[in-house]
């Protein structure tokens, strides 16, 4: 009589096949999350608040869409490729880009711009960016202006987002109480930015927030830079001044 000899002990065995259908669960339940959430296409998107129409594609200028909600409802929320969405003039009404993830280490992007960078588009409302992250390299800002149209809010607000980036941006409070940016357990990067005498803040970073502020130039009502409850600022090159001082850091909150 033939034995056949087991080169696996049975609690390998066992493993084995557990592993496997953990595997097989796993892949069934991530394909049912992605499934028509996903895209690795280069996508160009535009926004016209006159001319536009949310019933169109908003893949070409001549056929842009009216809101930024019905822009951003056309980007999958699992980003795997660069998104380019246009602002053609300027745009009324508060502004909330949806948590976005990149999954593609490779590289994946979210840029948000004016189409004509000589003469920036100007956003009248509160911009709030909420939980973008994963492998995304950032959800960027180029040639925008951001004007807060209510005295007690930001005209950028930044939550939760690990990489957010702006390039050649205006931040306009109004009447002196609200900030020109403020960034919430968030990582932010600007460059070349400028701050107006109508926030009560130029840049703030709260609860743990980083922002490093490289060029950036301007006056505030009262102070340039805020950090506090742990927030941290670093400075890089020229910094935005303030009526009553040109920083303040409490609270645990740095400012170097």
């Amino acid at each position: 009589m033939a034995f056949i000899k087991q080169t696996k002990s049975p609690g390998e065995v066992i493993s084995s096949d557990w592993a496997n259908h953990i595997q097989t669960q796993y892949d069934e339940i991530n394909a049912q999350i992605f499934e028509g959430n996903r895209t690795s296409t280069e996508r160009k998107i535009y926004i016209d608040q006159i001319n536009g129409n949310d019933s169109n594609d908003g893949f070409s200028a001549a056929t842009a869409l009216k809101t930024a909600k019905a822009a951003f409802a056309k980007i999958p929320k699992y980003v795997e490729a660069y998104y380019t969405v246009y602002f053609i003039g300027d745009y009324t009404g508060d502004i909330v880009v949806p948590p976005f993830q990149g999954m593609d280490p490779d590289g994946a992007q979210l840029l948000i711009r004016s189409q004509y960078t000589a003469t920036p588009s100007t956003i009248n409302g509160t911009l709030t960016v909420c939980g973008a992250g994963g492998w995304l390299e950032g959800v960027r800002f180029d040639s925008i202006t951001f004007q807060a149209v209510t005295g007690t809010n930001s005209a950028v607000n930044v939550v939760s987002s690990p990489m957010v980036y702006f390039y050649k941006c205006n931040f306009k409070g109004s009447a002196g109480t609200g900030n020109g940016l403020t960034a919430f357990g968030s990582s932010v990067y600007l460059k070349n930015c400028t701050v107006d005498s109508g926030c009560y803040g130029g840049l703030s970073a709260q609860y743990g927030a980083h922002i490093a502020s490289y060029a950036t130039t301007g006056a505030a009502a009262y102070y340039g830079l805020m950090a506090s409850f742990g927030g941290r600022i670093s400075k890089i090159s020229t910094q935005p001044t303030g009526g009553t001082a040109a920083e303040s850091a409490s609270l645990g909150g740095v400012i170097s």
